[in-house]
């Protein structure tokens, strides 16, 4: 018997052995495929896009290189989720993937809202590794139909983007939260609508939604991987636009209450200066506060998230939205008229079905886990 259990043991040791050696491996093998397809820099491509209900055409605006990247380096021709626009990189030589990844846009929740062409153009954009070797980017549209339309592929000319300088670092960066661990996730409050005076407003509400978010798991278990700035970036005028109140600002990056027609909706076609005002400094996920106590806000997956600042019940709605952002969670309630809300409700108690209920449940947990362990 003793025989029995020595032999027992040593074989859980063998198969422990195996199972951190395989872990080990496929972490380094993760890092050997970033390091030999891209160097630790960012390529910033944007565009215009356009269209009605049922197609769209782009066009290209330019590259801007930022020191550093963010997003992921594991699982690189991988998608969480596959949403309404994909971004591919393919390695010239080889015709291989060797970058994926899956995004939405205000665009495409104007298509889903079957706005007609008056809206007129939406400046977007897209971040990407920077490739070592010569490649072909493309961007994608991925229609509920299954269809999917090529908008742009464009040919990475190595030595035409190496007279290109990184992007400028106009103003001062505040540290609200620092990672201890060197794969950290980036997070960027950006402000919109507050003057110089009221810098301190804005990062006192930025410190409140960065401390309200480690109050919910999966999240709480996971502070120690997120890096959060925020950017002291003043509008030239207080508040943001609120068309129903004939309200209008001078701002930033142009954000507006009662998009689509929807009162509490906040966004804006202008992303190209979201990225231009995030890459002050290293950022995956831009979270913008808007500069007004009137309830809403907005959170587009693997985009933006929006919210007012001054709205003391903003918290759980910033978790709420964040949801969608961060992990592509899908709203768990019915909002009938409303075609940016799947139909089905879902019987589980989530945030994202009630801001009253103050947790995630198991399966969002798990969504969310999954994206921060795909660092």
């Amino acid at each position: 018997m003793k025989f029995f259990r020595l032999a027992k043991e040593s074989v859980k040791f063998v198969l422990l052995t195996i199972f951190f050696a395989v872990i080990i491996s496929l972490t380094v093998t993760a890092q050997e495929s970033f390091k030999e397809n891209f160097y630790d820099r960012t390529l910033r491509l944007t565009y215009s896009i356009f269209g009605d209900s049922t197609s769209c055409k782009a066009n290209f605006n330019g590259w801007s290189i930022i020191d550093g990247w963010s997003g992921k380096k594991k699982a690189l021709d991988i998608c969480h989720k596959e949403s309404d626009m994909m971004v591919l990189i393919t390695d010239k030589a080889t015709k291989r993937i060797i970058y994926r990844n899956s995004y939405s846009s205000l665009f495409c929740e104007w298509q889903t809202m079957c706005f007609n062409l008056s809206s007129g153009e939406f400046k977007e954009g897209v971040m990407i590794p920077f490739p070592k070797h010569p490649s072909i980017v493309s961007v994608i549209r991925n229609y509920k139909s299954g269809l999917k339309q090529t908008l742009l592929d464009l040919e990475i000319d190595l030595e035409k983007l190496s007279d290109i300088p990184s992007v400028n670092k106009r103003y001062p960066v505040e540290s609200l939260q620092r990672a201890k661990t060197s794969r950290s996730i980036d997070i960027v409050f950006l402000p919109e609508g507050y003057t110089a005076k009221e810098m301190d407003k804005f990062l006192e509400a930025a410190q409140k939604m960065a401390t309200q978010l480690f109050e919910y798991e999966p999240f709480s278990n996971y502070k120690r991987c997120f890096n959060i700035n925020a950017v002291l970036a003043p509008s030239p005028e207080s508040g943001i636009d609120i068309p129903s109140e004939n309200i209008e600002r001078k701002t930033l990056m142009d954000f507006s209450y009662d998009t689509f027609g929807i009162e509490r909706y906040i966004g804006t076609s202008n992303y190209w200066s979201v990225s231009e005002l995030a890459s002050n400094t290293s950022w995956s996920y831009a979270i913008i506060l808007v500069n007004s106590e009137k309830y809403g806000g907005g959170g587009i997956y693997n985009f933006y998230s929006v919210f007012p600042g001054g709205n003391s019940q903003i918290l759980e709605l910033f978790v709420h939205e964040f949801g969608h952002a961060f992990a592509a969670l899908d709203d768990e309630y019915e909002e009938p008229g409303n075609a940016l809300v799947p139909l089905g409700e879902s019987n589980r108690d989530c945030i994202m079905k009630t801001l009253s209920t103050h947790y995630y449940c198991g399966e969002c947990k798990k969504k969310v886990e999954s994206v921060i362990k795909r660092r």
